[in-house]
Order: structure tokens, then sequence, then C-alpha cells
């Protein structure tokens, strides 16, 4: 949200919050290789790091602002009364 690059770790939930490429890095868990060689890709790419950056803000402003994330927490109970 801050409109900073990112690298995740790559998992489910992850998953449904970054694309890679698009607004983020992802490494597979537990590889500190893989974590170093993105940390090098977004070094040496300037246009990388503020398209990313910029990619992350935008999904953060449309997906995770306080409505969705109360709509969202709303389903969650709701499921739960109904089980």
């Amino acid at each position: 949200a801050s409109g900073k690059p990112v690298i995740a770790t790559h998992t489910h939930t992850m998953a449904s919050y970054v694309t890679e490429g698009e607004n983020a890095l992802l490494v597979p868990e537990g590889d500190p290789d893989a974590l170093k060689q993105a940390l090098k890709r977004l070094l040496g790419d300037e246009e990388l790091r503020a398209r990313l950056g910029y990619n992350a803000r935008v999904y953060a402003e449309a997906h995770l602002n306080a409505e969705k994330l109360g709509e969202k927490l709303a389903a969650f109970f709701k499921k739960l009364a109904t089980h």
C-alpha cells in the first residue's frame, strides 16, 4: 500500500494478494538463493521497482481498503454463524 516494490514468499495466502511480476516478486519458501536473486533483480532495475510499487499501491487501494476488508470480515462472520 506504500507504493514500494514487494518480494514475498510464494504461498497460497500470498497468491491471493500478489501476482508475480505484476505487483510483486515471489520466491519459494525457505530459498535464500531465490531471495538473493530477487533482491539483485530489484536493485538492478529501477523501472521494475517503480512498476511493482505502483501496481501494489493500485491493488491495495482497490482491494485492501477499510470498506473491502469490512465486507470480507462480515462475510467471514456470516459464514461462521451458518455453520
